[in-house]
């Protein structure tokens, strides 16, 4: 069973390499991937899921004070 976060990383792919002169001459490959948009987007998107989730706990948290009378 693959954990959430391993992957393999197509390197084939336009999305998951940096573009740049310097980076194809002098990066690797996973240097390269880390300053992918790919890389970039679906970290954003994993920040905004853990987010989402944080203030989902938030919120229940605050409305359980409101409504228990204790």
């Amino acid at each position: 069973m693959a954990s959430e976060d391993s992957y393999v990383i197509d390197y084939d792919c336009p999305y998951s390499n940096y573009r740049s002169p310097l980076s194809t001459r002098y990066a690797s490959k996973e240097m390269q991937y880390n300053f992918s948009d790919q890389n970039k987007f679906s970290t954003w998107r994993k920040l905004w899921i853990n987010l989402a989730k944080a203030e989902q706990v938030i919120f229940l948290t605050c409305v359980l004070c409101l409504t228990d009378p204790d």
